[in-house]
């Protein structure tokens, strides 16, 4: 099956980081797990002295079909109601899917 990682930038909406943090830790990271096309998630913060119009990244490792249906299925859970997207999130977030062009390459000793 073909496996895929999908990132998503993302920020908290002015003044509500702690509640952004809470949420995503907490439920939606969780919430995504669930759905059997995706295997793995993780987080990460921007290092302080760099640059992006995001600060936060989301990490998922995704095994599906395609990149269509594993989207769609996230889509469905939040249009029913059973992913509930926090007020907290910046909306303005980008959602990308990657797919492999290597095979991961790893340092010698490592």
């Amino acid at each position: 099956m073909p496996q895929y990682k999908l990132v998503v930038m993302s920020n908290p909406m002015e003044g509500r980081e702690d509640e952004y943090n809470k949420w995503y830790n907490e439920h939606h990271l969780g919430a995504v797990l669930d759905i059997d096309d995706y295997t793995a998630a993780q987080r990460f913060r921007i290092v302080d002295g760099f640059e992006s119009s995001h600060r936060y990244m989301a990490l998922y490792d995704a095994e599906s079909v395609d990149t269509e249906t594993a989207m769609a299925k996230i889509s469905q859970r939040v249009a029913e109601g059973r992913m509930p997207i926090s007020d907290a999130l910046d909306l303005r977030t980008s959602v990308t899917f990657y797919e492999p062009i290597t095979p991961l390459i790893k340092a010698k000793g490592g």
